[in-house]
């Protein structure tokens, strides 16, 4: 049986940044100091996910460990001292989500983490299914928080940023916009593979100043074989690399 953090699945919480109310970055990070990801994890997932700490999963060519720092790191006091900061939040929180896909579990435990930890009224909004979440997604006309995640291509960074977060790309759904950013992504193409990977790293480092969206968690590598067999290798993607 093997089991360690190596997935090209990323789970998220965005912002729909088009919205006013969510313009505030200690707003945002507090909401992400707020969430026990560990014990959301262990409640909803039994314990089958990692915590995020960063925009981009292990075994991907790029990544980082800890790159999101404190912000990802479930503080109460700090999440206090961010919304504080922040100037409050007024009015409920809800956090949106396809009700046809199991995530109910965990948003409401997300929910509760936050309301817990900052007094906000956090709720889910739950949309029947994945077509008509989506659509609203798209159209932008989220109003408040909504889920999120992304399967790589392929395995690097550069997957887990320019489609999600370069101003206008196609997966960008909260609208973020960093033209440091996108400068940052555009040099990368430019340049070898290993100087690439240092321009991609500084780009996530640039999501971690601006939280536009929640890293939630990762998956896992879980598998189990006989003893008939030798131990299997997998690849990137958590799946059995069977010969050719």
């Amino acid at each position: 049986f093997i089991e360690k953090p190596l997935s090209s699945v990323f789970q998220s919480i965005s912002f729909p940044l088009y919205d006013k109310k969510f313009d505030n970055v200690d707003l945002r990070k507090a909401i992400s100091e707020a969430i026990d990801r560990t014990s959301v994890i262990d409640v909803s997932f039994a314990g089958t996910r990692v915590p995020a700490d960063g925009w981009v999963p292990p075994g991907n060519d790029g990544y980082v460990a800890g790159i999101c720092g404190e912000a990802c790191i479930y503080d109460a006091a700090k999440a206090k001292a961010s919304l504080e900061k922040a100037g409050g939040y007024e009015g409920p929180l809800t956090l949106a989500y396809n009700a046809d896909g199991g995530h109910k579990e965990w948003v409401d435990a997300a929910c509760v983490s936050i309301k817990n930890t900052l007094g906000i009224d956090c709720q889910g909004k739950p949309y029947p299914e994945f077509g008509p979440f989506r659509e609203a997604v798209t159209t932008k006309s989220m109003t408040g928080m909504f889920r999120t995640g992304w399967q790589a291509d392929y395995p690097s960074i550069q997957n887990f940023l320019a489609p999600l977060y370069a101003t206008g790309a196609s997966a960008n759904d909260g609208d973020y916009s960093n033209p440091k950013f996108d400068a940052l992504i555009q040099e990368a193409v430019q340049v070898p593979a290993a100087e690439a990977n240092v321009k991609y790293q500084d780009a996530e480092k640039i999501l971690a100043e601006d939280m536009p969206v929640i890293p939630l968690w990762f998956g896992k590598l879980q598998g189990a074989w006989s003893d008939k067999v030798n131990e299997p290798a997998f690849n990137w993607q958590g799946r059995v690399d069977l010969p050719s």
